[in-house]
């Protein structure tokens, strides 16, 4: 039993050692990655309308479909979590998410419409 307890420990030690190096590499090649790359999708999308536009679409977008995107795009979670979150069925979440990408395109393509002189 003893010989299991030491063995359990030592490699314990030997993970966290492995991730203490790891971290200590990595760090600065993440940091150097961050500043290099440009800004994601949606901040470009949220300039460009403007924060208070891409709000406004949201809130017209039925609930279920609304949780979906905000979960998956604001939040990052994958569809698996917000299945578990909202308790519904993993393609429940494809389906409003699908549905939602696409009532939000069209608000915003009248939007865009409206805007044009």
């Amino acid at each position: 039993m003893a010989y299991l307890r030491r063995s359990v420990v030592n490699g314990s030690r030997s993970v966290l050692r492995h991730r203490t190096v790891e971290h200590a590499k990595l760090a600065p090649l993440a940091a150097d990655a961050a500043r290099t790359t440009g800004p994601s999708a949606e901040a470009l999308a949220l300039d460009e309308l403007g924060n208070a536009a891409m709000l406004r679409c949201l809130e017209r977008l039925p609930r279920r479909q609304r949780e979906v995107l905000i979960l998956r795009y604001y939040l990052d979670l994958s569809e698996a979590q917000i299945a578990d979150t909202l308790d519904i069925a993993p393609g429940s979440v494809k389906a409003h998410a699908s549905r939602g990408l696409a009532n939000l395109r069209a608000q915003l393509a009248t939007l865009d419409r409206e805007d044009r002189p």
